[in-house]
């Protein structure tokens, strides 16, 4: 098991001397900071009142590399929601008394209430500077009703149907 001390590059290497011949193992192990964090589920999403969805993270260096999702739990990240329509859930729908704090590449949210928020991530590197994501918006949507929803018609009529609920972003 490694256990970092400091930022940096380190090569480890591992002899097994009771293998004829002997036998290295190399690889290098690179400490880094994060520089970004980054939601990929989307700049919208729309979710119906009461259903759960989740959002990924992304989280790298400034050469590209990304981390891998054992290192999420050390990253302490907090999800930040701007109003109190959607809220943060564990893998069974209930709500997480964690105040905000995600420990993994991914974290679920619940429409509680009709309206439209916005929310993003943010880490702390280890000098204390605030990373932060984009800020992406949801929309919860109360579920979609037709009306009336039962009509007669006679042959050659025509009727206008009302639809109402449903979403609202993301739509042309």
């Amino acid at each position: 098991m490694l256990s970092p001390k400091g930022l940096g590059t380190a090569l480890v290497s591992v002899y097994d001397i009771g293998l004829a011949p002997p036998h290295a193992a190399s690889a290098l192990i690179q400490v880094a900071d994060v520089d970004w964090i980054k939601i990929v589920s989307g700049e919208e999403i729309s979710l119906m009142e009461g259903q759960s969805q989740s959002i990924e993270l992304m989280a790298g260096i400034d050469d590209g590399s990304t981390f891998d999702s054992s290192q999420y739990a050390y990253m302490d990240i907090h999800a930040y929601i701007k109003s109190h329509i959607v809220e943060l859930v564990d893998d069974d729908d209930v709500s997480t008394p964690d105040g905000g704090y995600v420990s993994s590449s991914s974290f679920k949210i619940m429409g509680k209430q009709l309206g439209i928020t916005t929310l993003y991530v943010s880490t702390r590197q280890q000098s204390g500077q605030e990373i932060v994501s984009q800020a992406i918006k949801v929309e919860v949507y109360a579920p979609p009703r037709i009306h009336p929803l039962d009509i007669f018609l006679v042959p050659g009529a025509s009727y206008t149907l009302t639809l109402n609920g449903g979403p609202t972003i993301g739509i042309c």
